[in-house]
């Protein structure tokens, strides 16, 4: 059945009014997506609609969505979209039955192979039950501080520790759950900048870079915003003092602060935790390596060695590396923050949306899943927010992903390993156009757990190298890094100028393809009002090419 430009996008805008109120933002997911996007994309952005923990929607609400969408795509829509509805009901419909017996609820794509994967796993590693049962009361007591234990009154606790199949420890359910049904919320034992060399500068105290930054008049080489930040007594004061006593008392130099200072500060943060916060931070995984602990070496050149952090001081720093680098989270959020009582802050009001790394002690312990079985939110305290994104049988793993969903196999399994020191098993959005004249096909790698595997075309049997797969592949990281991913023309122009040169299901051109969605309906200029038929224009064109 074929469908004119015209009707589908009439149909695209019924569709958006028709589960609109359910979740503001289904309204820009659905009526973008389903017509610019493959039915695999398309699935990711309902789930991710899914799992937002701003999300309000309601299960009866649901349901009732899920049966319109079904009858109105099946009667109004191409194959694919049917397909592509067919696939989300699978996932996502509340049916337990798919479920049972079975470690994974949300169905892998025809012939890949989903792995639930941790560090620990080829150890076999033999966890106690009195491990377990400390574990959960060192966890239980955390939350229970930060206000958390209790998240919705009258309904039990989702999770407990047990013991995983694959080896350590996990956390499974406790209670049948619902996609978009809360599993969690954790607050981080320590929240600091990020040690990449990629960070940008920010306030060491409110965590805000989008102002003007100053040295520290005390002289302790880090940069803050404001007189509120200098003076404030939390977070930056310790560090100070510090800093300033490994120095012997002498201050940096004077009107400067340090990027490399900057990006130690989350293992001085850690010195600051309580024995029993320790105990919490000692128990998460951890792994030794050349890699870890960067950050005390850019901290020795700063400090003084007659004056510096004693042994135990240093070796729980390097500890601390070693245990952020395999269990912290980045933590982005946009923060409203107003004066307190005892704060004179320059800012009054300020969007914080600066990129930090945060431990947190529960969230570390959920084990790794390329697609997994929750999605990951945070608030505006940088509280981590866990949500089910698929139907979750009661004393199931809850799982969660260390690495970018929509990264290739190649770049997904190079971040784990030397981050995680493991590698996944599966394979998806790698792959890159042939480069024969006339030829449609894409070129993958024959076996895409073997980093040294030839690529070969789907169609005309063409092959390459690895290295020379590798090599374009970075070069077009290499683009892409040089592209304003705000703009949507600089983006159209970019995903115009190598259809021939990449897949439409590659990594970049997805991840491409949401940053449009997110774009589209929000930014200056391209609201809905008045362009909708334009916007939805641009992505069908886009779907076509």
């Amino acid at each position: 059945m074929n469908i004119h430009g015209d009707e589908r996008t009439t149909m695209a805008l019924q569709l958006g009014n028709l589960i609109g109120h359910v979740f503001s933002d289904w309204k820009r997911a659905l009526t973008i997506c389903f017509v610019a996007t493959p039915g695999s994309l398309f699935c990711y952005i309902l789930s991710t609609c899914l799992g937002h923990p701003s999300s309000s929607y309601q299960q009866k609400e649901i349901t009732t969505v899920y049966s319109l969408l079904g009858v109105y795509l099946r009667a109004r829509c191409p194959m694919s979209v049917c397909e592509c509805v067919s696939e989300v009901t699978e996932r996502l419909e509340f049916k337990k039955s798919a479920a049972v017996g079975s470690h994974q609820e949300e169905l892998p794509v025809a012939g890949e192979e989903e792995h639930i994967t941790r560090p620990q796993e080829t150890d076999a590693i033999n966890v106690e039950e009195e491990e377990l049962a400390r574990s959960e009361e060192l966890l239980l007591r955390h939350l229970s501080q930060k206000g958390l234990l209790e998240l919705e009154a009258g309904v039990p606790r989702a999770w407990k520790i047990a013991k995983s199949p694959y080896g350590g420890r996990g956390v499974v359910t406790t209670r049948d759950l619902n996609p978009g049904d809360l599993i969690l919320v954790d607050a981080p034992l320590v929240l600091g900048p990020r040690a990449s060399a990629h960070t940008p500068p920010l306030c060491v105290r409110c965590h805000q870079g989008a102002v003007p930054l100053s040295a520290c008049v005390r002289g302790c080489g880090l940069p803050v915003c404001s007189e509120g930040c200098q003076e404030g007594p939390d977070r930056h004061e310790f560090e100070c003092r510090l800093l300033l006593s490994w120095r012997g008392g002498v201050p940096h130099e004077v009107g400067s602060w340090s990027p490399e200072l900057l990006r130690a500060v989350t293992p001085i943060r850690c010195l600051q935790l309580t024995p029993e916060e320790r105990e919490i931070f000692l128990s998460l995984q951890s792994h030794a390596g050349p890699q870890h602990g960067g950050e005390l070496k850019f901290l020795k050149k700063y400090i003084s060695d007659r004056h510096g952090p004693n042994a135990e001081d240093q070796a729980f720093m390097k500890q601390a590396c070693c245990v952020m680098d395999a269990n912290a989270f980045e933590s982005r959020a946009e923060l409203d923050k107003f004066p307190g009582p005892d704060e004179d802050w320059v800012h009054v009001k300020v969007t914080c949306t600066a990129s930090l790394r945060g431990l947190y002690p529960l969230g570390g312990m959920l084990n790794h899943a390329c697609t997994p079985n929750t999605r990951r939110g945070y608030d505006c305290q940088h509280r981590m927010i866990i949500r089910a994104a698929v139907p979750i049988v009661k004393g199931t793993e809850i799982t969660n992903s260390y690495t970018a969903l929509l990264w290739g196999t190649p770049a997904r399994r190079h971040q784990l390993y030397t981050t995680k020191h493991f590698l996944c098993t599966w394979s998806l959005l790698s792959a890159l156009r042939c480069c024969t004249s006339d030829c449609t096909g894409c070129i993958l790698p024959e076996n895409p757990l073997d980093s040294e595997s030839p690529w070969g075309c789907s169609t005309c049997q063409r092959s390459m190298t690895s290295q020379r797969a590798g090599g374009v592949q970075s070069a077009l990281g290499k683009v892409l890094g040089r592209l304003d991913t705000t703009d949507p023309v600089s983006i159209n122009r970019f995903l115009r100028g190598h259809k021939r040169v990449v897949a439409t299901t590659n990594q970049i051109i997805v991840e491409l393809k949401c940053n449009l969605v997110c774009i589209y309906g929000h930014a200056a200029g391209y609201q809905y009002s008045g362009k909708a038929h334009l916007i939805l224009f641009t992505c069908l064109t886009i779907r076509n090419d």
